[in-house]
């Protein structure tokens, strides 16, 4: 857009002229475009709190970027572009700024910080309503199929769970095949379900280990 293009010529004039020193005009022209770069203002908060500049009249530093960046922005939109990171030094910078009662938040960060990775990046995605992305993370977990299966149909993820679990031979793509096909026939999809049902057959022998045949 016309907005865009403006924004993007006056910052880069900024940063020719000394980007220390006009800082917080640089984090008015990403906060102003159409589609706002918040998660761009972040970084660059970041880098000047890991990598403050040499002090001058004009220097401006990582705490006077983040009030001016909240003066802009929304503070709870802010703290969910820091939680979308998955960056807690960051969020934590948001949020001490911000004057939000720490026992709004704090619980739940230290509850996401005991998890694992992969699980804990779906439970962020998942509270940012990032579903996409939320699959894409506990389908690295193997104990929490059953969640992502719940995820799956709730959210209607199933071409991308599908493509995910791409191998047919597995049980979890013949569950996923099955719930898709489930929701097709409720929904009087009856071709489609049918040619998803096909990819199916009964889970039980493959979730259940063979009998020894010689047993002691």
């Amino acid at each position: 857009s016309k907005v865009d293009r403006v924004c993007d010529a006056i910052r880069q004039a900024l940063v020719d002229a000394g980007e220390s020193k006009y800082m917080l005009s640089i984090i008015t022209t990403h906060v102003k475009k159409s589609r706002p770069e918040l998660e761009t203002v972040l970084e660059k908060v970041k880098h000047l709190k890991e990598h403050p500049p040499p002090s001058t009249p004009h220097t401006v530093t990582a705490e006077e970027a983040l009030r001016y960046s909240l003066l802009l922005v929304d503070v709870n939109e802010l703290f969910d572009v820091a939680l979308g990171t998955y960056d807690f030094s960051l969020v934590l910078m948001v949020a001490e700024k911000s004057q939000k009662d720490p026992k709004e938040y704090l619980p739940f960060l230290n509850e996401l910080r005991q998890l694992p990775k992969s699980y804990q990046r779906y439970r962020i995605d998942k509270f940012l309503r990032r579903y996409s992305r939320a699959l894409k993370n506990i389908s690295q977990c193997p104990d929490r199929f059953e969640e992502c299966l719940q995820l799956v149909c709730e959210h209607l993820l199933f071409a991308e769970a599908l493509s995910i679990f791409g191998d047919r031979a597995t049980p979890q793509h013949k569950a996923i095949a099955r719930a898709y096909g489930q929701h097709l026939t409720e929904n009087g999809q009856h071709r489609e379900a049918g040619i998803s049902k096909k990819q199916c057959i009964d889970l039980q022998p493959l979730l259940t280990p063979p009998l020894d045949p010689n047993p002691n």
